[in-house]
């Protein structure tokens, strides 16, 4: 088991990379996962091609989506993220897909802490939208302990390894899929392995550095989410006494590269990876409006 693993991050990485980075935990911890994390990762095997040659549209949180009229996506297959429920009339979009990357979500984090009797809200409600949902590996005893696999259909992911490290486009989420810092990030991995010939963005406004810097400032930030700022201002602050202003910018500078590594992955499979939020900082992917993506 240690060898075939040992073998498939070699073959992501390639053989420079692996030896530079083989005294990382991250390999270590990878390379010896058990036979029932195998079987559940091998699983994901289901959603290769999926949907070959179709669109999808992904669903960030920010405060543009609250100017979208979500039942124009009643028809679309929508990808959404962490606390999309809260988002008013979500139900309309009839999520398909949705992830909760952020280990946070299950309380695994020191440096953030989020309430956890509204997160288990959180998920009763995406059990109602029967969606498949996807989260971290390292979720599992969290998932197994609150029962949740049994109201929600989980999948895993196995990831940590910075996407800077891949030297392949070829992303299998049976195995290491590269790590980011945003969870719309892994949407459009997975979108790509699902075989979508089109991907558009809504939401998706990576204004949290305006956010962040605000609380730093002691300033109020207007509306931080499509629902609006729920504690996130706690959130952040709590953040900032573990981070340093150096980590907080390197977080953002790893995000918008993020973006741009993505972008250029599409461009090189013949994708296309359209930003639809009215008002983002993303500059690294073209945009266009939801009537144009719909009319596509």
């Amino acid at each position: 088991m240690y060898i075939y693993l040992k073998h498939i991050i070699k073959s992501i990485l390639g053989e420079k990379r692996y030896n530079s980075l083989r005294k990382n935990k991250i390999l270590s911890d990878f390379a010896k996962i058990d036979d029932n994390i195998k079987y559940k990762i091998n699983n994901n095997n289901r959603f290769k091609d999926i949907h070959k040659n179709q669109r999808c549209f992904i669903l960030g949180n920010g405060p543009s989506l609250k100017d979208v009229d979500l039942a124009l996506l009643s028809n679309e297959i929508v990808f959404s993220v962490n606390n999309f429920c809260k988002v008013k009339d979500f139900k309309n979009a009839k999520t398909n897909y949705h992830f909760w990357i952020d280990d946070a979500f299950f309380n695994l984090r020191k440096d953030m802490k989020y309430n956890m009797n509204d997160i288990m809200k959180n998920y009763s409600l995406m059990s109602e939208e029967n969606a498949e949902c996807f989260v971290p590996i390292s979720a599992l005893k969290f998932i197994k302990d609150n029962k949740l696999d049994e109201k929600l259909n989980i999948n895993y992911l196995i990831n940590g390894i910075p996407f800077e490290a891949f030297k392949l486009d070829e992303f299998d989420i049976c195995s290491i899929i590269p790590s980011f810092t945003t969870v719309v990030q892994y949407c459009i991995i997975v979108a790509i392995y699902m075989g979508f010939n089109e991907i558009y963005l809504l939401g998706c406004d990576s204004t949290g550095i305006v956010a962040t810097i605000n609380c730093a400032l002691n300033q109020k930030n207007k509306d931080m989410h499509a629902y609006g700022n729920d504690n996130t201002e706690n959130e952040i602050n709590g953040l900032l006494k573990h981070w340093n202003m150096s980590k907080v910018f390197f977080d953002q500078y790893l995000l918008f590269k993020g973006y741009e590594y993505l972008n250029d992955i599409c461009n090189n499979k013949n994708i296309i990876l359209k930003n639809c939020s009215e008002k983002s900082l993303i500059n690294s992917i073209k945009t266009a409006s939801i009537n144009e993506a719909l009319e596509n």
